[in-house]
């Protein structure tokens, strides 16, 4: 009744009759959803990650722009009439640090997935006392026979 109180207008001024509500109309507003909000890239979570990627896309945005002035370079040369150096392939450069995160992330659903991995060369303790306790009835049994 998002109406009410403008009909309770428009009756008292047109009848100049009044009567009262049981309740107090309040207008209709709708509340509109928000949009998602989009999710956050992963950044470096170290201060090393973070400087080295911060370089490496420093290098990267340089690159660029030096293979854009080459360009341009030609192109002026060309309109002149100049002979110009064979063209060069542009690199498409792939973020290091992307592919590390991506590794690090499937790395660690992996390890909470499963036991971590245990290295076949080291011993546990109850291995070593059980050792410990072979060699001891060795030693006893060698004195024995003597």
């Amino acid at each position: 009744m998002s109406y009410a109180p403008f009909l309770h207008l428009m009756i008292r001024r047109a009848t100049g009759f009044y009567f009262k509500g049981e309740c107090e109309h309040y207008a209709y507003r709708p509340k509109i959803p928000q949009a998602p909000k989009p999710p956050r890239a992963s950044s470096p979570s170290s201060p090393i990650k973070k400087a080295l990627s911060a370089i490496f896309g420093i290098c990267k945005k340089n690159v660029v722009k030096i293979k854009s002035n080459e360009r341009n370079i030609n192109q002026i040369l060309r309109d002149s009439g100049h002979e110009i150096p064979p063209k060069s392939e542009d690199k498409d450069y792939i973020d290091p640090f992307v592919a590390y995160e991506a590794e690090v992330a499937a790395r660690a659903a992996g390890a909470s997935s499963s036991r971590a991995p245990q290295d076949s060369d080291e011993e546990t303790k109850e291995e070593e006392n059980e050792d410990a306790e072979e060699e001891e009835d060795n030693d006893d049994d060698e004195e024995e026979e003597e």
